[in-house]
């Protein structure tokens, strides 16, 4: 909110500045926030227009571009953990999601033991020319653009859909065939602006969910334990406190679909944790009637 120069002196062609300032927390940080990765898989992205891969040869581009995306979530290993990259683009539009579709996307999440979906499709990759002038050719610039949705697999309906748009010059001529995943392409100009693209798309998904309380499904029940589908690959270590949660849906006057969660003031402590699953007894030691495979839990104690 404020910043003091307090010195600034030269040597050897640098220049070093003493600053003092002011930061403020903008409320964009969680006040304790737990240290755990959020379970994701990821549908490949769909092509809104074959049409669009003709210049260049680019039919293969979105398998690319989807594996590149994959990358960069599995690089965000501080706020992701990337289990799977589906095989195909799920045949299923989130601006208009029926009741099967929804479904389909809660057992997607549960068989995958991940508690959220990435999907998108690819909408644009026109090419177009720039004017550059009498006594050189015209240059060729391509467009970029991607619709990005995050599915919260526990309900089964989207919590961001956000749409990316970019363009810069496209490097190779209208008649040139370009090797999708060639580094040629990736060192470009174009390829340098579209791994851009994809990283503030992660970055935009991290910012959303790094306050948001780890949820899980129950997959085990025994006489006095529970196992749920998160593990020391996510960071639950034993001592965590989980609360039992059941969810409920409803649809408003609109037609817009909504999941609640209502705590049921029943927790639970982690006394094993595996790399993808962990062990929790009551912590009243009396295992609550009722309870089954399927239900849902909440990481609710943090970490400072």
């Amino acid at each position: 909110t404020q910043i003091q120069k307090m010195e600034e002196y030269s040597k050897d062609d640098r220049v070093t500045v003493t600053l003092r300032a002011d930061i403020w927390n903008d409320g964009a940080l969680c006040e304790n926030q737990h240290l755990t990765s959020k379970s994701i898989i990821m549908a490949p992205l769909a092509l809104a227009d074959r049409d669009y891969a003709g210049y260049g040869g680019l039919s293969d581009f979105p398998q690319e571009v989807s594996q590149r995306l994959f990358f960069e979530f599995d690089q965000a290993k501080a706020d992701f953990l990337a289990k799977s990259l589906l095989q195909h683009p799920l045949a299923i539009g989130p601006d208009r999601m029926s009741n099967q579709d929804q479904q389909q996307l809660q057992y997607l999440s549960e068989q995958s033991r991940a508690q959220y979906i990435v999907m998108g499709r690819i909408t644009d990759l026109a090419v177009g020319k720039v004017a550059s002038g009498l006594l050189s050719r015209d240059k060729l610039v391509r467009e970029f653009g991607i619709s990005m949705y995050l599915i919260d697999g526990i309900s089964g309906l989207p919590i961001m859909k956000k749409d990316y748009h970019t363009r810069t010059y496209w490097p190779f001529s209208l008649t040139q065939k370009v090797a999708p995943g060639s580094e040629q392409l990736w060192q470009s100009d174009y390829g340098l602006e579209v791994t851009r693209l994809l990283k503030v798309a992660v970055e935009d998904m991290s910012d959303l969910l790094k306050c948001a309380h780890p949820k899980s499904r129950i997959v085990r029940v025994g006489s006095n334990t529970l196992e749920v589908a998160m593990g020391g690959r996510q960071g639950v270590k034993i001592g965590d406190m989980f609360k039992l949660q059941y969810q409920f849906n409803y649809v408003d006057e609109q037609g817009v679909k909504y999941a609640n969660f209502s705590d049921e003031q029943v927790e639970f402590e982690v006394v094993k944790v595996y790399p993808d699953h962990s062990q929790l007894v009551p912590l009243n030691n009396d295992m609550p009637l009722g309870i089954q495979i399927r239900d849902v839990v909440q990481l609710d104690n943090f970490w400072n």
